[in-house]
């Protein structure tokens, strides 16, 4: 009876468990990719060149991301029939590449460490608005 009673509550624990699993939403879940893609690119490489090819794979990755939550985004907003949103989601994310783009363009020539590091901010800003986007999904899908 007692072991019946402990097996209960330990099934009722990891059913709760993994409810909140499932909860933590779309935002929580990619900032997770994200810290991986990241790890991964900080521990590689050692000559400029492994150090390149690390931080390209490191934002590509995050930009597939991006547009990922991007398309996600746009399904759930036309699902819910909200062809304002994202008309002005679209016109966001234009005028949003424009001054990420630009912001890299901005970036002080350094020599050899200048592509790596256009790589690096554009991985951070691309990051930060896949969050944004991501939070957005969330609250939407609420």
């Amino acid at each position: 009876m007692k072991i019946e009673k402990n097996l209960k509550s330990i099934g009722i624990l990891l059913f709760l468990l993994a409810g909140s699993f499932s909860f933590a939403g779309y935002k929580s879940e990619l900032s997770e990719r994200i810290k991986q893609f990241e790890n991964e690119a900080v521990n590689t490489g050692n000559t400029t060149v492994e150090m390149t090819d690390a931080a390209e794979k490191y934002y590509k990755n995050v930009d597939n991301e991006l547009n990922t939550v991007y398309k996600k985004l746009i399904s759930e907003l036309e699902r819910k029939n909200k062809s304002k949103a994202k008309e002005n989601l679209v016109k966001a994310q234009k005028n949003w590449i424009k001054q990420r783009d630009e912001k890299a363009k901005a970036v002080p020539r350094e020599g050899s460490v200048t592509t790596i590091n256009v790589y690096y901010l554009m991985a951070e800003l691309t990051q930060k608005r896949a969050l944004e986007l991501a939070e957005m999904l969330d609250n939407l899908s609420k």
